[in-house]
């Protein structure tokens, strides 16, 4: 699925891009310096809980809950980790997953001794403020593109199936007096 059909804002605040292979995905990330953490259930695979997630460039991948991640993925995976569950069912749903590691992340980082190292200054948020509200004015204008072509679209549909007669009435000639 992708980032508009998950979630109708978030495309607004999130950086998203596709690659061709996660193969591709992996090399671009490792010239950048990230640190691959996966979600998956291998023999070397740690629980969320103790692992550091204190890394400055992290990648967090999360497989969905039937396929979970490609043997490519977990095969370059820095850090392995699965989420602790108990009973009888031992995978979430790919946004869950996401959630609970994403917020350990935030909880560690925000317990760690340098806690300021994760705060951005306020000349890196208002750069990201403005970004942010460059990218949502692109969005609201495609948008609005998109919903004017819809409306075009379905008044040139009204228009048409309201000329068109059609049952036993279709050959019928009116009088008007």
């Amino acid at each position: 699925h992708s980032l508009q059909e998950a979630s109708s804002s978030a495309s607004r605040w999130v950086s998203a891009r596709t690659f061709m292979s996660t193969k591709e995905a992996l090399e671009e990330l490792k010239e950048m310096g990230y640190s691959n953490v996966c979600t998956c259930f291998t023999q070397s695979s740690k629980s969320l809980y103790r692992c550091s997630l204190l890394q400055d460039k992290l990648a967090l991948w999360v497989g969905n809950e039937f396929a979970g991640l490609s043997d490519v993925a977990i095969s370059a995976a820095d850090v392995e980790l699965y989420i602790p569950m108990r009973g009888m069912i031992q995978s979430l749903n790919l946004s869950v997953a996401a959630a609970i590691c994403l917020s350990e992340i935030c909880r560690q980082r925000s317990q760690e001794n340098d806690g300021e190292r994760w705060t951005l200054s306020q000349e890196e948020q208002q750069k990201i403020a403005a970004a942010m509200q460059y990218r949502r004015r692109g969005f609201r204008e495609n948008v609005s593109k998109e919903k004017r072509a819809r409306m075009e679209k379905t008044w040139s549909y009204l228009v048409q199936q309201s000329t068109k007669v059609e049952g036993p009435l279709a050959h019928a000639e009116v009088k008007y007096e």
